[in-house]
């Protein structure tokens, strides 16, 4: 599908769901594609807000997740990860 339409949306989001379950190291790759196609693509938001997370930008993290949550107040797998970066975030910050 991708060889047909480099841009076709509903197969990108397909291989970064793949991509993320297996740990590949393509994923930034297929996230940055996407966002460039189209900038509020929940579910790149939301694979790129994890990437986030496991770089230890808590932060930005956390406001990547703010605008997912903006659109969808109730994805849950969202509300964890904000959960998630602002805990970490929280401990990181007691650590110092």
């Amino acid at each position: 599908m991708l060889q047909e339409d480099p841009k076709h949306i509903a197969a990108l989001e397909r291989l970064a769901d793949v991509y993320a379950h297996e740990g590949n190291a393509q994923l930034p790759t297929i996230i940055d594609r996407l966002r460039g196609i189209d900038p509020q693509n929940l579910k790149a938001l939301y694979h790129f807000a994890t990437i986030l997370f496991y770089q230890e930008r808590f932060d930005e993290a956390i406001q990547v997740v703010k605008r997912i949550l903006q659109h969808e107040p109730n994805n849950m797998r969202a509300r964890i990860q904000f959960n998630m970066s602002a805990s970490t975030q929280t401990e990181s910050a007691a650590a110092w």
